[in-house]
Protein backbone atom coordinates (compact mmCIF):
# COMPACT_ATOMS: atom_id res chain seq x y z
CA UNK A 1 0.00 0.00 0.00
CA UNK A 2 1.12 3.27 -1.00
CA UNK A 3 2.02 5.52 2.12
CA UNK A 4 -0.58 8.01 0.64
CA UNK A 5 -3.50 5.37 0.91
CA UNK A 6 -2.03 4.22 4.27
CA UNK A 7 -1.88 7.89 5.68
CA UNK A 8 -5.67 8.33 3.84
CA UNK A 9 -7.06 5.34 5.92
CA UNK A 10 -5.30 5.89 8.68
CA UNK A 11 -7.52 6.67 12.13
CA UNK A 12 -7.61 10.32 13.44
CA UNK A 13 -6.87 10.32 17.09
CA UNK A 14 -6.93 12.78 19.58
CA UNK A 15 -3.88 14.36 20.66
CA UNK A 16 -4.58 13.97 24.19
CA UNK A 17 -4.41 10.31 23.59
CA UNK A 18 -0.71 10.00 22.28
CA UNK A 19 1.24 12.85 23.97
CA UNK A 20 1.37 14.04 27.42
CA UNK A 21 0.92 17.74 27.93
CA UNK A 22 3.70 20.15 29.76
CA UNK A 23 5.41 17.60 31.45
CA UNK A 24 6.66 18.24 35.27
CA UNK A 25 10.97 18.52 35.16
CA UNK A 26 13.40 15.95 35.38
CA UNK A 27 15.63 15.55 38.17
CA UNK A 28 19.21 17.74 37.04
CA UNK A 29 22.22 17.52 38.61
CA UNK A 30 23.03 20.90 36.58
CA UNK A 31 24.11 23.61 38.33
CA UNK A 32 22.83 25.99 35.40
CA UNK A 33 20.19 24.73 32.68
CA UNK A 34 19.12 26.70 29.28
CA UNK A 35 16.91 29.05 29.18
CA UNK A 36 14.67 29.78 26.02
CA UNK A 37 12.92 33.06 25.98
CA UNK A 38 10.52 33.55 22.85
CA UNK A 39 12.88 35.73 21.02
CA UNK A 40 15.23 32.12 21.60
CA UNK A 41 12.44 30.30 19.37
CA UNK A 42 11.85 30.32 16.13
CA UNK A 43 9.39 28.62 13.67
CA UNK A 44 10.16 24.84 13.76
CA UNK A 45 13.99 25.69 13.14
CA UNK A 46 17.17 25.99 15.21
CA UNK A 47 16.32 27.28 18.53
CA UNK A 48 19.18 29.83 20.29
CA UNK A 49 20.35 27.76 23.30
CA UNK A 50 23.11 30.08 24.82
CA UNK A 51 20.85 31.50 27.72
CA UNK A 52 21.98 29.97 30.51
CA UNK A 53 20.98 30.63 34.01
CA UNK A 54 21.15 28.86 37.82
CA UNK A 55 18.53 26.08 37.57
CA UNK A 56 17.31 26.91 40.60
CA UNK A 57 16.11 30.26 39.05
CA UNK A 58 14.55 28.26 36.65
CA UNK A 59 13.11 25.58 38.40
CA UNK A 60 9.22 27.20 39.39
CA UNK A 61 7.30 29.43 36.67
CA UNK A 62 8.89 28.24 33.49
CA UNK A 63 7.65 25.20 30.76
CA UNK A 64 10.40 22.23 30.96
CA UNK A 65 11.12 21.45 27.57
CA UNK A 66 13.52 17.75 27.20
CA UNK A 67 15.07 16.40 23.62
CA UNK A 68 12.30 14.92 21.91
CA UNK A 69 9.56 16.93 22.70
CA UNK A 70 7.58 19.24 20.44
CA UNK A 71 6.08 22.54 21.16
CA UNK A 72 3.99 25.66 20.04
CA UNK A 73 3.57 29.11 20.64
CA UNK A 74 0.29 29.79 22.03
CA UNK A 75 0.15 33.61 22.41
CA UNK A 76 -0.96 35.90 19.64
CA UNK A 77 0.88 36.89 17.54
CA UNK A 78 3.20 33.98 17.72
CA UNK A 79 0.91 31.59 17.30
CA UNK A 80 0.09 33.40 14.09
CA UNK A 81 3.53 33.59 12.90
CA UNK A 82 4.20 30.28 13.07
CA UNK A 83 6.40 29.78 15.78
CA UNK A 84 7.05 26.24 17.63
CA UNK A 85 10.31 23.91 17.90
CA UNK A 86 11.44 20.14 18.52
CA UNK A 87 13.84 19.82 20.72
CA UNK A 88 17.49 18.15 20.11
CA UNK A 89 20.43 19.08 20.87
CA UNK A 90 19.60 21.60 23.91
CA UNK A 91 22.56 21.66 26.91
CA UNK A 92 22.39 18.67 28.97
CA UNK A 93 19.19 17.41 27.39
CA UNK A 94 17.02 19.30 28.59
CA UNK A 95 15.85 23.29 28.93
CA UNK A 96 13.38 25.65 30.75
CA UNK A 97 11.18 28.21 28.66
CA UNK A 98 8.61 30.74 28.60
CA UNK A 99 5.12 29.20 29.77
CA UNK A 100 3.41 30.62 26.77
CA UNK A 101 4.21 27.91 25.09
CA UNK A 102 2.62 24.22 25.07
CA UNK A 103 4.71 21.45 25.44
CA UNK A 104 4.05 17.76 24.23
CA UNK A 105 5.77 14.74 24.65
CA UNK A 106 5.00 12.04 22.12
CA UNK A 107 4.35 8.23 23.33
CA UNK A 108 6.14 5.64 21.31
CA UNK A 109 2.86 5.62 19.18
CA UNK A 110 3.85 8.75 17.25
CA UNK A 111 6.96 10.27 15.67
CA UNK A 112 8.04 13.81 16.92
CA UNK A 113 9.15 14.54 13.76
CA UNK A 114 5.63 13.89 12.11
CA UNK A 115 4.25 16.09 15.19
CA UNK A 116 6.21 18.79 14.17
CA UNK A 117 5.15 19.14 11.13
CA UNK A 118 1.58 17.95 11.89
CA UNK A 119 1.75 21.43 13.67
CA UNK A 120 2.86 23.85 11.30
CA UNK A 121 0.07 22.63 9.23
CA UNK A 122 -2.50 25.01 8.70
CA UNK A 123 -5.02 21.94 9.53
CA UNK A 124 -3.86 22.98 12.89
CA UNK A 125 -3.18 26.18 12.82
CA UNK A 126 -6.03 27.53 11.41
CA UNK A 127 -8.74 26.45 13.60
CA UNK A 128 -6.22 26.93 16.63
CA UNK A 129 -6.47 30.87 15.89
CA UNK A 130 -10.26 30.50 15.86
CA UNK A 131 -10.12 29.27 19.89
CA UNK A 132 -8.23 32.25 20.92
CA UNK A 133 -9.47 33.88 23.82
CA UNK A 134 -8.25 36.23 26.55
CA UNK A 135 -7.98 40.12 27.00
CA UNK A 136 -5.51 42.57 27.14
CA UNK A 137 -3.97 41.73 23.36
CA UNK A 138 -2.88 38.67 24.77
CA UNK A 139 -4.82 36.10 23.49
CA UNK A 140 -4.18 32.29 23.82
CA UNK A 141 -4.64 28.97 22.19
CA UNK A 142 -5.81 26.84 25.09
CA UNK A 143 -4.30 23.52 25.72
CA UNK A 144 -7.79 21.87 25.71
CA UNK A 145 -7.88 22.75 21.77
CA UNK A 146 -4.44 20.83 21.12
CA UNK A 147 -5.62 17.77 23.53
CA UNK A 148 -9.17 17.24 21.17
CA UNK A 149 -6.99 17.58 17.61
CA UNK A 150 -7.60 15.18 15.84
CA UNK A 151 -4.11 13.55 14.05
CA UNK A 152 -4.05 11.17 11.17
CA UNK A 153 -2.56 8.27 12.73
CA UNK A 154 -0.28 5.86 10.09
CA UNK A 155 2.06 2.93 11.06
CA UNK A 156 5.17 4.85 12.52
CA UNK A 157 6.88 3.45 8.93
CA UNK A 158 4.55 6.08 7.37
CA UNK A 159 5.15 9.05 10.23
CA UNK A 160 8.50 8.91 9.53
CA UNK A 161 8.40 8.55 6.26
CA UNK A 162 6.49 11.31 5.87
CA UNK A 163 8.92 13.44 7.94
CA UNK A 164 11.85 12.37 5.76
CA UNK A 165 9.74 13.76 2.54
CA UNK A 166 9.02 16.84 4.58
CA UNK A 167 12.66 17.54 5.76
CA UNK A 168 14.57 16.73 2.31
CA UNK A 169 11.83 19.37 0.16
CA UNK A 170 11.72 21.89 2.48
CA UNK A 171 15.18 21.97 3.35
CA UNK A 172 15.76 23.60 -0.44
CA UNK A 173 12.63 26.23 0.45
CA UNK A 174 13.95 27.16 3.40
CA UNK A 175 17.71 27.52 2.41
CA UNK A 176 16.03 30.03 -0.39
CA UNK A 177 14.38 31.97 1.83
CA UNK A 178 17.31 32.31 4.37
CA UNK A 179 19.47 33.68 1.85
CA UNK A 180 16.65 36.16 0.75
CA UNK A 181 16.49 37.04 4.36
CA UNK A 182 20.10 37.61 5.14
CA UNK A 183 20.29 40.11 1.58
CA UNK A 184 17.02 42.16 3.79
CA UNK A 185 19.22 41.83 6.79
CA UNK A 186 21.79 43.90 5.06
CA UNK A 187 19.91 45.78 3.65
CA UNK A 188 17.68 46.99 6.52
CA UNK A 189 21.00 47.69 8.55
CA UNK A 190 22.29 49.75 5.80
CA UNK A 191 18.89 51.72 6.04
CA UNK A 192 19.37 51.70 9.88
CA UNK A 193 22.32 53.60 9.08
CA UNK A 194 21.33 55.86 6.86
CA UNK A 195 18.12 57.06 8.78
CA UNK A 196 19.78 57.29 12.13
CA UNK A 197 22.66 59.70 10.66
CA UNK A 198 19.42 61.40 9.01
CA UNK A 199 17.31 62.51 12.30
CA UNK A 200 20.06 62.67 14.17
CA UNK A 201 21.10 66.31 15.11
CA UNK A 202 21.03 69.24 17.44
CA UNK A 203 17.46 70.03 17.63
CA UNK A 204 15.21 69.81 21.14
CA UNK A 205 13.88 66.58 22.46
CA UNK A 206 9.80 65.84 23.41
CA UNK A 207 8.05 62.94 24.58
CA UNK A 208 6.20 61.27 21.97
CA UNK A 209 3.00 62.23 24.12
CA UNK A 210 3.29 65.21 22.63
CA UNK A 211 3.42 64.70 19.70
CA UNK A 212 -0.12 63.10 19.12
CA UNK A 213 -3.66 65.04 18.54
CA UNK A 214 -4.96 61.86 20.89
CA UNK A 215 -3.73 59.59 23.79
CA UNK A 216 -1.23 56.71 22.71
CA UNK A 217 -3.07 53.86 23.77
CA UNK A 218 -4.16 49.71 23.04
CA UNK A 219 -6.23 48.72 20.25
CA UNK A 220 -9.61 46.84 20.83
CA UNK A 221 -9.20 42.94 21.68
CA UNK A 222 -11.36 40.88 19.06
CA UNK A 223 -11.64 38.06 16.54
CA UNK A 224 -11.25 39.07 13.15
CA UNK A 225 -12.39 37.31 10.02
CA UNK A 226 -11.93 36.98 6.34
CA UNK A 227 -15.48 35.63 6.37
CA UNK A 228 -16.86 38.97 7.66
CA UNK A 229 -18.12 40.93 5.45
CA UNK A 230 -15.77 42.54 3.20
CA UNK A 231 -17.27 46.54 3.94
CA UNK A 232 -16.93 45.79 7.66
CA UNK A 233 -13.57 48.06 9.18
CA UNK A 234 -10.17 46.32 8.54
CA UNK A 235 -8.54 44.88 11.81
CA UNK A 236 -4.98 45.07 11.89
CA UNK A 237 -3.19 43.23 14.08
CA UNK A 238 0.90 42.76 14.18
CA UNK A 239 1.12 40.14 11.52
CA UNK A 240 -0.44 42.16 8.71
CA UNK A 241 2.08 44.50 8.66
CA UNK A 242 4.50 43.84 5.56
CA UNK A 243 6.62 47.14 5.68
CA UNK A 244 6.36 50.28 7.52
CA UNK A 245 3.48 51.52 4.79
CA UNK A 246 2.08 48.50 3.80
CA UNK A 247 -0.23 45.59 5.04
CA UNK A 248 -0.79 42.13 3.70
CA UNK A 249 -3.53 41.52 1.23
CA UNK A 250 -4.21 37.94 1.71
CA UNK A 251 -4.17 38.25 6.11
CA UNK A 252 -7.18 41.32 5.96
CA UNK A 253 -9.69 40.88 8.60
CA UNK A 254 -12.51 42.35 9.29
CA UNK A 255 -14.58 43.64 12.35
CA UNK A 256 -18.49 44.91 12.90
CA UNK A 257 -18.08 48.18 13.08
CA UNK A 258 -19.37 49.18 16.55
CA UNK A 259 -16.43 46.93 17.90
CA UNK A 260 -14.02 48.82 15.29
CA UNK A 261 -15.18 52.37 16.55
CA UNK A 262 -13.31 51.85 19.91
CA UNK A 263 -9.84 51.85 18.35
CA UNK A 264 -9.99 53.77 14.99
CA UNK A 265 -7.44 54.15 11.92
CA UNK A 266 -7.72 57.17 9.94
CA UNK A 267 -4.81 57.92 7.49
CA UNK A 268 -1.53 58.89 8.60
CA UNK A 269 -1.74 56.80 11.83
CA UNK A 270 0.86 55.39 13.21
CA UNK A 271 0.78 52.00 15.18
CA UNK A 272 3.29 50.22 17.00
CA UNK A 273 3.98 47.21 18.45
CA UNK A 274 3.62 46.29 22.05
CA UNK A 275 4.41 42.84 22.63
CA UNK A 276 6.35 39.68 21.59
CA UNK A 277 9.04 39.11 19.35
CA UNK A 278 8.33 41.61 17.09
CA UNK A 279 8.32 44.84 19.68
CA UNK A 280 8.80 48.15 18.87
CA UNK A 281 7.41 46.68 14.95
CA UNK A 282 5.82 50.09 13.18
CA UNK A 283 3.25 50.56 10.42
CA UNK A 284 2.39 53.94 8.92
CA UNK A 285 -0.97 54.46 7.60
CA UNK A 286 -1.24 55.83 4.53
CA UNK A 287 -4.14 54.83 2.65
CA UNK A 288 -8.09 55.93 3.59
CA UNK A 289 -8.82 52.49 4.21
CA UNK A 290 -11.71 52.78 7.08
CA UNK A 291 -9.65 50.32 9.62
CA UNK A 292 -9.28 49.31 13.25
CA UNK A 293 -6.21 48.05 15.09
CA UNK A 294 -5.73 44.80 17.91
CA UNK A 295 -4.84 44.81 21.73
CA UNK A 296 -1.44 44.87 21.46
CA UNK A 297 -0.78 47.76 19.44
CA UNK A 298 -0.66 51.04 20.38
CA UNK A 299 -1.47 53.95 17.89
CA UNK A 300 0.04 57.09 17.45
CA UNK A 301 -2.12 60.26 15.84
CA UNK A 302 0.71 62.63 14.40
CA UNK A 303 -0.05 66.24 15.02
CA UNK A 304 1.07 67.96 11.77
CA UNK A 305 1.17 71.20 13.36
CA UNK A 306 4.41 69.75 15.02
CA UNK A 307 5.77 66.70 13.05
CA UNK A 308 5.39 65.29 9.64
CA UNK A 309 3.80 61.63 9.61
CA UNK A 310 6.61 59.92 7.91
CA UNK A 311 9.43 61.77 9.60
CA UNK A 312 7.74 60.14 13.15
CA UNK A 313 7.55 57.00 10.92
CA UNK A 314 10.89 57.28 9.55
CA UNK A 315 11.92 58.01 13.69
CA UNK A 316 10.76 54.55 14.53
CA UNK A 317 13.17 52.88 12.29
CA UNK A 318 16.02 54.63 14.11
CA UNK A 319 18.55 53.37 16.24
CA UNK A 320 17.66 55.99 18.94
CA UNK A 321 13.71 54.39 18.86
CA UNK A 322 15.05 50.71 18.86
CA UNK A 323 17.54 51.88 21.86
CA UNK A 324 14.88 53.42 23.86
CA UNK A 325 12.71 50.04 23.47
CA UNK A 326 15.25 47.73 24.07
CA UNK A 327 16.11 49.63 27.52
CA UNK A 328 12.75 50.30 28.39
CA UNK A 329 10.93 46.28 27.63
CA UNK A 330 9.68 44.11 30.27
CA UNK A 331 10.47 40.68 30.01
CA UNK A 332 8.30 38.68 31.86
CA UNK A 333 6.98 35.61 30.24
CA UNK A 334 6.59 37.38 27.39
CA UNK A 335 8.44 40.57 26.00
CA UNK A 336 6.62 43.82 26.28
CA UNK A 337 6.51 47.78 25.87
CA UNK A 338 3.22 49.40 27.48
CA UNK A 339 1.76 52.52 26.07
CA UNK A 340 2.74 54.62 29.29
CA UNK A 341 6.42 53.69 28.25
CA UNK A 342 5.23 54.51 24.30
CA UNK A 343 4.28 57.71 25.73
CA UNK A 344 7.40 58.85 27.17
CA UNK A 345 9.62 58.33 24.57
CA UNK A 346 12.52 60.77 23.68
CA UNK A 347 11.97 62.42 19.77
CA UNK A 348 14.22 64.29 18.20
CA UNK A 349 11.71 67.15 16.82
CA UNK A 350 13.74 70.08 13.92
CA UNK A 351 11.50 72.68 12.57
CA UNK A 352 8.83 71.27 10.20
CA UNK A 353 10.77 72.51 6.90
CA UNK A 354 14.03 70.50 8.50
CA UNK A 355 11.56 67.29 8.82
CA UNK A 356 10.23 67.50 5.33
CA UNK A 357 13.88 67.82 3.99
CA UNK A 358 15.07 64.63 5.84
CA UNK A 359 12.10 63.10 4.52
CA UNK A 360 12.91 63.57 1.03
CA UNK A 361 16.70 62.60 1.26
CA UNK A 362 15.62 59.54 3.23
CA UNK A 363 13.20 58.64 0.73
CA UNK A 364 15.99 59.54 -2.48
CA UNK A 365 18.71 57.85 -0.60
CA UNK A 366 16.83 54.36 0.59
CA UNK A 367 14.88 53.71 -2.91
CA UNK A 368 17.28 51.53 -4.36
CA UNK A 369 17.44 49.11 -1.35
CA UNK A 370 13.87 49.85 -0.97
CA UNK A 371 13.24 48.19 -3.93
CA UNK A 372 15.17 45.24 -3.45
CA UNK A 373 13.61 44.41 -0.42
CA UNK A 374 10.30 44.30 -1.85
CA UNK A 375 11.87 41.56 -4.28
CA UNK A 376 13.20 39.81 -1.47
CA UNK A 377 10.00 40.02 0.76
CA UNK A 378 7.72 39.09 -2.03
CA UNK A 379 10.47 36.52 -2.91
CA UNK A 380 9.95 35.06 0.80
CA UNK A 381 6.18 34.97 0.50
CA UNK A 382 5.91 33.02 -2.53
CA UNK A 383 8.32 30.19 -1.13
CA UNK A 384 6.61 30.41 2.47
CA UNK A 385 3.14 29.53 0.47
CA UNK A 386 4.55 27.08 -1.03
CA UNK A 387 5.66 25.57 2.10
CA UNK A 388 2.95 25.46 3.55
CA UNK A 389 1.41 23.82 0.69
CA UNK A 390 3.54 20.95 0.62
CA UNK A 391 3.04 20.48 4.54
CA UNK A 392 -0.95 20.40 4.42
CA UNK A 393 -0.77 18.33 1.59
CA UNK A 394 1.96 15.75 2.66
CA UNK A 395 -0.08 15.48 6.43
CA UNK A 396 -4.07 14.89 4.35
CA UNK A 397 -2.66 12.68 1.97
CA UNK A 398 -3.07 14.87 -0.90
CA UNK A 399 -0.38 14.08 -2.47
CA UNK A 400 2.16 11.08 -2.75
CA UNK A 401 5.27 11.39 -1.25
CA UNK A 402 7.13 9.15 -3.35
CA UNK A 403 7.88 5.97 -1.07
CA UNK A 404 5.83 3.14 -0.41
CA UNK A 405 5.14 0.43 2.36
Amino acid sequence: MSIQAELLAAPRVPLRYLVRFNPRPTATTSDESCYLPMEAISEFGAVDSSRMRPTTDLAQGYSFVADGDVAYAKVTPCFENGKGLRAAGLPGGHAYATTEITVMRPSSQLDSRYLAWILQSEEFRAPGEAHMSGAGGLKRVPESYAARYRVPHPSADVQRAIADYLDRETSQIDAFIAKNEELITLLTERRLVEISRAISGDWPEVQLRALSTVPIQNGVDAIGDPANPQEWPRYVRTTDIESLSSLDPEKRVTIAPDVAAASPLVKDDILLTRAGATIGKSYLHSSGEVASYAGYLVRVRPDRRRVLPWYLAYWTQSQEYLDQIRSGAVISTIENFSASKYRALRVQLPTIDVQAEIVDRIRRSSADAHRAMAMATAAIELARERRAALISSAVTGKIEVGVST
